[in-house]
């Protein structure tokens, strides 16, 4: 059995969709590669153990950046991001259906 992050990292964007953002890129670690669909940037962000995931919001110039550790337990899957605040929301929200679950495993 191996653990299955695409349902927790699906989780997490999902959220982030309902809030207002749009992806834009993720680096794994193999560098920066454009994802202008939240498919893609699962496929990206889960393809390794650690990512860097870039997303805009309608309310902020400047990209916002996540970084998520597919070693964490799940309610900790984002271990830093950028201090906006229309995210908050989405990652408390994403962090309180996780909290005490393990990773679902294939």
């Amino acid at each position: 059995m191996k653990n299955n992050w695409n349902k927790v990292v699906s989780s997490l964007f999902f959220n982030l969709k309902q809030a207002g953002f749009t992806p834009l890129a993720v680096d794994n670690g193999d560098g920066k590669v454009t994802t202008p669909t939240w498919k893609e940037a699962l496929e990206e962000a889960t393809a390794c153990d650690e990512a860097s995931v870039y997303l805009k919001h309608p309310d902020r110039e400047n990209r916002i950046w996540l970084y998520i550790v597919l070693g964490n337990s799940p309610e900790e899957l984002v271990a830093d991001y950028t201090v906006f605040e229309p995210i908050e929301a989405p990652l408390a929200k994403f962090s309180s259906v996780w909290e005490g679950k393990p990773c679902p495993t294939i």
